[in-house]
């Protein structure tokens, strides 16, 4: 079984296009990027308060940074919605 990723919260108010979090992976902290429009995707193309959008989707968030943390670890993901794409 694959190991969990665990998102530890924002690390900062939200830019304009993304938000920073901390994702536990492999015993190691490690700082991600989530970007707008991976927000926007995961909203079924709503837009909206993007902390809120986060929190909303944390799990699957959690999931896609478990996979791209797996590829290379000690490089700071940033998921777009390209990692979001369904098919």
């Amino acid at each position: 079984m694959a190991e969990k990723v665990v998102i530890y919260g924002e690390c900062e108010e939200p830019a304009d296009d993304r938000v920073l979090f901390i994702a536990k992976f492999a015993g190691t902290e490690n700082p991600c990027v989530i970007s707008r429009s991976a927000l926007e995707l995961l909203a079924k193309g709503g837009s909206g308060d993007m902390l809120y959008l986060f929190n909303a989707h944390r799990e699957r968030i959690a999931e896609v940074a478990r996979r791209r943390l797996a590829m290379n670890l000690g490089v700071m993901p940033i998921l777009t919605a390209n990692d979001f794409q369904i098919g």
